[in-house]
């Protein structure tokens, strides 16, 4: 593995999905909790994108803006071209505040912070983002994180 491989390293969140459920396992509703929040975060990411409709650092901004104002509509299928908020950003920091919080495991949750940590320096890196776009995206996927982790503490204390 080279150092541009390790730069390009694009799989956080997948990592931190497929290690979420590895550690809930044996935690059934908060396993449920986690998938479910997990899936909404996703979509609330895109269609958060399609309002926002910022663009990515690399976009060339007057023709973006042309474009934006020469179109009635935007397909639903573009929001990946939009780069406000970073998914990559919120869905690890959702991954981080559910873990951390529901597995109250110092060494799993450092382990979490850092493939974290890594992921959102990549994403600016590699010009994918900007620094607001990863800010806002971990902002969003910390407070996903706690709503979904409450809910299901919420649930297993009424039943």
């Amino acid at each position: 593995m080279t150092k541009l491989d390790l730069i390009n390293y694009d799989y956080g969140n997948k990592l931190l999905f497929l290690l979420s459920i590895v550690f809930l396992y044996d935690k059934k509703t908060y396993l449920l909790f986690y998938v479910i929040g997990a899936v909404l975060n996703y979509l609330l990411n895109s269609i958060l994108k399609l309002v926002f409709k910022q663009p990515r650092p690399t976009e060339n901004m007057k023709l973006f803006q042309q474009e934006m104002d020469r179109r009635e509509t935007i397909d639903w299928r573009e929001y990946e071209r939009f780069g406000m908020p970073s998914g990559h950003s919120q869905e690890t920091a959702f991954s981080l505040l559910y873990i951390t919080m529901v597995l109250q495991n110092t060494k799993i949750s450092a382990l979490f912070l850092i493939i974290m940590a890594f992921t959102m320096f990549q994403r600016i890196y590699t010009n994918k983002h900007t620094y607001l776009q990863v800010f806002v995206g971990g902002t969003i996927g910390l407070c996903m994180g706690y709503l979904f982790y409450y809910l299901a503490s919420k649930y297993i204390r009424r039943y």
